[in-house]
């Protein structure tokens, strides 16, 4: 299930977040103008630099792709250790408002808290190809894992 779940998000993610495949980059069309003012050694340098830093950087990508295998990992570990504690009121209380609703009723507390990370994994996706939050991408990501961390940590048994 876990795996159904990773590769039907990554393949969203791809699906609406990739540009088309005919579209090819292009440095904006006002460096080009004001670039092709001067002189044209150095126009055609400036585009080519312009090009280059427009294409995805893999090492990113690799990055988003750990880090999002260890927000669902830890999203599991987080969910399935609530879920073995016991009955919830009687062996253990739910601190986590958000959670404490769907913690009866196994089926939700996993879809729930899948999607969740989900979430996070879609809005960390867009961040990175934002132009004005590229740089923070990593932080719905990083900020999901170490809440089910803490989630985890807390929830276990003494």
């Amino acid at each position: 299930m876990f795996l159904e779940c990773l590769l039907v998000s990554a393949s969203l993610c791809n699906a609406a977040c990739a540009p088309p495949p005919e579209a090819q980059p292009t440095a904006p069309a006002h460096v080009e103008e004001s670039v092709r003012a001067k002189t044209p050694l150095k126009a055609e340098m400036a585009i080519r630099i312009a090009k280059a830093e427009s294409k995805p950087s893999w090492r990113r990508d690799k990055a988003f792709l750990a880090l999002s295998a260890g927000a669902y990992g830890m999203a599991l570990l987080d969910i399935t250790n609530t879920a073995r504690q016991g009955r919830v009121g009687r062996d253990y209380i739910e601190r986590n408002p958000l959670a404490r609703p769907f913690v009866r009723y196994p089926v939700v507390h996993y879809t729930s808290g899948l999607a969740a990370i989900t979430g996070a994994n879609w809005l960390s996706w867009r961040m990175k190809n934002s132009p004005r939050w590229h740089r923070l991408w990593w932080l719905p990501q990083v900020t999901a894992m170490s809440l089910n961390a803490w989630g985890y940590a807390s929830s276990s048994k003494p």
